[in-house]
């Protein structure tokens, strides 16, 4: 892989069995990210966005091609080696927060970080760190619950940067917000974007968050093509 490409997607292609037919979901994918570029991914619902971002992520398996990330290839890695790898390599926003019920935002943060073995102080600091710069600093003792969903999502965006990861990959991040916590979101992964360095894949609907990238893709017919 490139050297200054922090993630790279060659011949990419997704493909699905329904009895006798064979589905093809993704073909010919070739992607490649720049540290700190942020990168929208747009095209119609049920075009493959999810999928790409789940086969970038290691957490499906391509039918073909290679996916390198941090000068890795996936396909080598078992599972448990894939689990330590997404950990220290990449970031991870759903639509849906996907936070844990029983934990609290701060441990939320932190619990990637108690993963790749750092003490709770350590955890703890980072965690209370990232959640005074997404705002929520107040906030820090309150369990998913217990937050709106504008916040939970920013409790999710910091969580996605705990370990100061090369890439963060982003699956309609503002998707389940109304306008005005949509905005909020928008501008807090700009501003995340510029300071931490970090590259930044989103998959999106929102012409907003599109229209503020570097580049857009868009996914199509299932390959990728870049706007003008």
């Amino acid at each position: 892989m490139p050297d200054e490409a922090v993630l790279r997607a060659c011949d990419l292609a997704k493909h699905y069995r329904d009895g006798a037919r064979e589905l093809q979901v993704l073909r010919n994918i070739h992607l490649e990210l720049a540290p700190a570029e942020r990168v929208a991914l747009v095209g119609a619902s049920g075009s493959g966005k999810s999928t790409l971002l789940h086969l970038l992520a290691g957490l499906d398996v391509p039918s073909a091609g290679e996916v390198w990330v941090g000068g890795c290839l996936i396909s080598e890695l078992d599972e448990a080696e894939r689990g330590t790898w997404r950990n220290r390599q990449l970031g991870f926003v759903y639509q849906y927060h996907h936070l844990l019920a029983e934990f609290s935002a701060i441990e939320n943060i932190g619990l990637p970080l108690l993963l790749q073995g750092a003490s709770v102080r350590t955890a703890e600091q980072r965690a209370r760190k990232l959640l005074e710069r997404v705002g929520l600093g107040a906030r820090g003792d309150h369990r998913p619950s217990e937050l709106s969903g504008g916040e939970r999502q920013r409790v999710a965006v910091a969580q996605s940067l705990a370990t100061q990861p090369r890439c963060v990959l982003m699956d309609e991040p503002t998707g389940n917000l109304d306008e005005s916590n949509a905005a909020a979101v928008h501008e807090l992964i700009l501003e995340l974007n510029r300071e931490a360095g970090t590259a930044f894949l989103l998959a999106t609907h929102n012409r907003q968050l599109a229209a503020s990238a570097d580049r857009v893709l868009t996914l199509s017919d299932g390959t990728l093509h870049t706007d003008a």
